[in-house]
């Protein structure tokens, strides 16, 4: 009762704040436009000047958005202090509090530019999409090895009770954020930490008031800067400590939306920043992000209250929409807007290299052939992708994927779903009558029981006689991680950088390298291809290494299933994206702008 009292209530906040809508005019800030429609009303007897409508694509200010973003559903937190553990992903407050990168969406086609990349993907995105943000520009420097970061002048921070910070962000700011994380090695950047020299705060040093520096041990362009674009390093002014940064009241940042109302188990609530920095231009005019004026993320557990309030309008827009709603929803809503969206956790089946069978590559290939992807994926997720590691096909950029019918013969044979070839490998692989095996998987988990089901047909095709082994979560993880299974695991993965998946799933000693991978050459060439200064020679080599590892065989990549972002049409701007950094839709969600009338018109208010 308690939690429908306060959907209601939300639901009643939306509805009022959304009368508040109004247009942009001509390079005007809205706070310009408002002051303009005051003096209208003051000119008493005069004519009334003929009110422009903006034509179809042309930004509109004001408003409430109502959005739900992945991983907002259920998170309530004891504290918002950002060196704590959980917040170093909160999505929210990366809305809020902004680092010093961020993804280049404005270059994107859809968005009127020449990039290619659609940012569909979810965690990461490749080096050579990023721009500056708290950073106007970077470099890398040697003699010591460094990176510099070059602060953008007059960024102000929000201005807010109750802190009322009235002042520019600068080097000294962000001298103090990094090293207040870097200072606990539990907690502090782990994904940052082996590159620092030294590993810890002293690594990070204010040169000046607008510049940074960062000293290194060595450099891996993805993996130092991609959580610089998100996920663990959002910048904050020391006095939100001061004051108390656990509490949601003093949080500050320098983003488009600034945190006014939080309710533990029902939602944020933001209010547009006046003085945000970042400008976007649209048909030849400059706009001042963000468009709404206030944007409203509900707390919504349940998944069938999730697609009831998108299906009602109470939400205007929705990642990650399972796909088994899709039908439903397009059917009794089809002026809904769908783009694909890739899942985030990707399975694979690790084949123990360090025991027989699996120590022979032709074994491994014939695991793989035997499998036809297609029919599983429509089997166990209806759509979705075949080909998603170690790069992703939701991401149609040529310096990171090729497509299945574009890989070197090797690899490519890998995807080619045949019995008869499956058998010959395993024939030349010294298995002419197969043998008999087990796979370890999760028997809580319906996707993953079917999946090991149809995985034991196919291999049975081939004369391999699997047996399976299904056990609850607990168990499982306990087995996955101290590799204490004997022959084969279904386990998962995520969408990281293609280096950083491969030397996961590939270096001896790794947790996840749970195919108990040892091949020296290639770990090496993973450590020389990360150290590369990103550009043509890089990527080709990156190229090349995703094709041995898919003709080596390390595992079988199995498919991902879509979810899908859906919105209402009276959102505008919006392409599909998923993330424009590490866990970061900053920009993506400030603008989008409000049509009023449209949602009107639709018989929504």
């Amino acid at each position: 009762m308690k939690r429908k009292i306060l959907w209601i209530g939300l639901s009643f906040l939306v509805v009022a704040a959304l009368v508040l809508s109004s247009c942009a005019k001509e390079v005007v800030t809205p706070g310009e436009q408002e002051e303009e429609e005051e003096e209208e009303e003051v000119a008493a007897g005069e004519e009334e000047e003929e009110v422009v409508v903006p034509e179809a694509g042309e930004p509109i200010y004001g408003g409430t958005l109502s959005v739900q973003m992945m991983y907002h559903w259920s998170y309530t937190f004891p504290s918002f202090d950002f060196v704590e553990p959980a917040m170093c992903t909160y999505h929210w407050l990366g809305d809020t509090c902004e680092h010093m990168l961020d993804g280049d969406i404005f270059s994107e086609k859809a968005r009127g530019g020449t990039n290619d990349f659609t940012y569909r993907v979810q965690e990461w995105i490749p080096n050579d999409q990023l721009t500056g943000c708290l950073a106007e520009t970077w470099e890398v420097a040697e003699n010591p090895l460094r990176i510099i970061f070059h602060i953008r002048h007059g960024v102000m921070w929000q201005n807010k009770p109750p802190l009322n910070i009235d002042r520019e962000f600068t080097a000294y700011d962000a001298e103090f954020c990094y090293k207040r994380l870097f200072a606990d090695p539990a907690t502090g950047a782990p994904g940052l930490r082996p590159m620092l020299s030294p590993e810890g705060p002293d690594c990070v040093t204010a040169t000046d008031k607008y510049t940074l520096e960062i000293t290194l041990k060595y450099w891996d362009p993805e993996r130092f800067m991609i959580p610089l674009s998100g996920w663990e390093t959002n910048m904050y002014p020391p006095e939100v400590v001061d004051a108390g940064a656990e509490d949601w009241r003093n949080v500050v940042g320098t983003g488009p939306w600034m945190l006014m109302d939080y309710v533990k188990g029902s939602y944020f609530k933001f209010d547009r920043n006046p003085t945000y920095w970042k400008w976007i231009t649209i048909n030849g005019k400059e706009y001042q992000l963000p468009f709404a004026d206030h944007l409203v993320g509900p707390v919504i557990a349940d998944e069938s209250t999730q697609i009831a309030a998108l299906r009602t309008g109470k939400l205007d827009f929705m990642e990650k929409v399972p796909i088994k709603y899709k039908d439903s929803l397009l059917g009794t809503c089809p002026e809904l807007v769908a783009y694909p969206q890739m899942g985030l956790t990707l399975y694979h089946v690790a084949m123990r290299m360090d025991t027989a069978p699996f120590n022979e590559i032709k074994v491994r290939q014939a695991m793989n052939v035997a499998v036809d992807r297609t029919a599983l994926m429509k089997a166990i997720y209806t759509e979705g992708c075949i080909d998603n590691c170690p790069v992703f096909s939701l991401m149609p950029y040529p310096s990171y994927y090729t497509p299945i019918d574009e890989l070197p013969a090797e690899a490519k044979a890998m995807y080619e779903y045949s019995t008869e070839k499956a058998k010959q490998l395993l024939a030349d692989g010294g298995y002419p009558d197969g043998f008999d095996t087990e796979i370890v998987t999760r028997s809580d988990l319906p996707e993953l029981a079917d999946t090991a089901a149809l995985l034991v047909d196919y291999w049975a095709d081939i004369g391999i006689n699997c047996k399976i082994v299904g056990l609850d979560q607990s168990g499982y993880s306990a087995i996955r991680f101290a590799h204490d299974y004997p022959q084969m695991i279904l386990s998962s993965g995520m969408c990281a950088p293609p280096l950083e998946d491969m030397a996961n799933y590939t270096t001896k000693g790794v947790e996840h390298n749970d195919s108990m991978v040892d091949d020296p050459w290639f770990t090496s060439e993973i450590e020389r291809c990360s150290a590369m200064v990103p550009g043509d020679e890089r990527q080709a080599l990156m190229r090349e290494l995703t094709y041995y590892y898919t003709s080596q065989a390390f595992y079988v990549n199995l498919p991902s299933g879509n979810y899908y972002t859906m919105h209402w049409p009276w959102i505008k701007n919006y392409y599909g994206e998923v993330d424009e950094g590490c866990y970061r839709q900053c920009w993506i969600v400030a603008s989008m702008w409000i049509d009023q009338d449209l949602k009107t018109e639709m018989g929504f208010k």
